[in-house]
């Protein structure tokens, strides 16, 4: 690859995880979200055509790369729209249409066949975290220019949703979530081993800036996570033996889990279920769906046709629902392609990072904070299902793509005489 394609290609992916993970949904109503589609599968046709062309190696498996993402989008954006335009008598066009997000699963391949091109796993880890700290501080630039106020009550969904409100706290602009946990992690790690002075006050300046957003934002919830997610990897997956102690905690967790998810859901039954008690109430309607749909599901809304608040109720939206919310829309089929998927990027982010570590000495500050990610959201898996939404999506792809990228240096990898 010339330096100059290679130019391209580098900011073209910073712009595929800059969409990706939220950083255009403050201007154009979202339209960078489309940009980044489309560079995901220009990258993805680009770098398939040239491996296939270029690469003699055997270990290319260039069909697998190549046929997997059709197989993914196919389950994920067909079955559903087929589903949901059976169920409800409505065009299945505009359904498919509203699951384009998951046109971003091309950039994995993309990636991988890149690195089978020449590009390096540095240089991709690079421009993610640069791309990770330009999205810090467009939150910041938007937080002081846009009008807040007027921005929560305008008419338009797409606009008064990037914006919530209390009493004490003001008008606050949502944060890319995803895009926070990240960088806040990185940071720390970056400034401990930056070797200059310039470097070093460069990361004193974003942890200052991320410190910033935590505080307008005192996510309680996010900020846990992220937490006990660091506590959960040195205790029981920083090293192999001390996986022992998570074998020897399950009993006590999954205990844990059905007393905890017992008591939230005695406890949200006693609440109104048109203001406290929407959660409830939602989870009530979308298991008598599930009875109906077991296998796949509910299928996917488009809101040019009809919408689960015009169907079930006006307070209904299974993304809310985690699970519950997975399995109401896409059936026990894709809730268990879900789980899979999650114990997938799990174990393959955690033996790279034992591979990386064993090889070079030293861990890998990228890969450590995805899979602290992966931690938090596996914690509330039961709340939350973030890898159905296009930011986690992103981050399961890209890990995939890197540990497949660093399994095959490490092999590759020539031996010490």
């Amino acid at each position: 690859m010339k330096i100059k394609a290679r130019s391209i290609v580098l900011f073209s992916i910073g712009i595929v995880f800059f969409a990706a993970l939220g950083g255009g949904k403050y201007f154009l109503a979202n339209r960078l979200q489309e940009l980044g589609i489309l560079l995901a599968l220009l990258l993805f046709f680009y770098s398939a055509v040239l491996a296939g062309l270029n690469v003699r190696s055997r270990d290319l498996n260039w069909s697998f790369w190549f046929f997997a993402p059709f197989i993914f989008i196919s389950y994920t954006m067909i079955i559903p729209a087929y589903t949901f335009s059976t169920n409800n008598g409505v065009a299945m066009l505009p359904s498919v249409a509203a699951c384009r997000e998951y046109l971003v699963v091309f950039i994995g391949p993309a990636l991988y066949f890149l690195y089978r091109l020449g590009l390096t796993a540095q240089e991709i880890e690079r421009t993610l975290v640069n791309t990770l700290v330009v999205l810090a501080l467009s939150y910041v630039f938007f937080y002081f220019t846009m009008n807040l106020e007027a921005a929560y009550f305008s008419p338009d969904h797409a606009i008064s949703s990037l914006v919530t409100f209390d009493p004490w706290r003001g008008y606050r602009l949502r944060p890319p979530t995803v895009a926070m946990f990240l960088v806040t992690l990185l940071t720390p790690i970056k400034l401990f081993y930056a070797k200059s002075a310039i470097t070093r006050l460069w990361w004193v300046f974003v942890l200052a800036v991320l410190l910033f957003i935590w505080g307008i934002n005192l996510q309680r919830a996010a900020m846990g996570s992220l937490v006990l997610s660091v506590l959960v990897y040195h205790f029981m997956f920083a090293k192999k033996y001390r996986m022992g102690l998570l074998f020897a905690s399950l009993p006590i967790i999954i205990a844990g889990a059905v007393v905890g998810i017992n008591m939230l859901f005695a406890h949200l039954a006693t609440l109104d279920p048109e203001f406290d008690g929407v959660r409830y109430k939602s989870y009530t309607i979308a298991w008598e769906v599930i009875k109906e749909n077991p296998i796949f599901g509910f299928g996917q809304q488009s809101y040019s046709t009809k919408t689960e608040q015009e169907l079930l109720w006006w307070k209904f939206h299974s993304s809310d629902l985690g699970m519950i919310g997975v399995t109401f829309k896409y059936g026990f089929i894709g809730a268990l392609l879900y789980l899979i998927m999650s114990y997938l990027v799990l174990r393959n982010t955690l033996i790279t990072l034992w591979q990386h570590k064993a090889k070079t000495g030293e861990s890998n500050a990228l890969l450590f904070a995805i899979f602290c990610f992966f931690i938090s959201t596996t914690i509330v898996i039961i709340l939350q299902s973030k890898y159905i939404f296009m930011p986690g999506l992103s981050i399961c792809c890209l890990s995939l793509a890197l540990a497949t990228i660093y399994q095959h240096s490490f092999r590759s990898a020539p031996r010490a005489a």
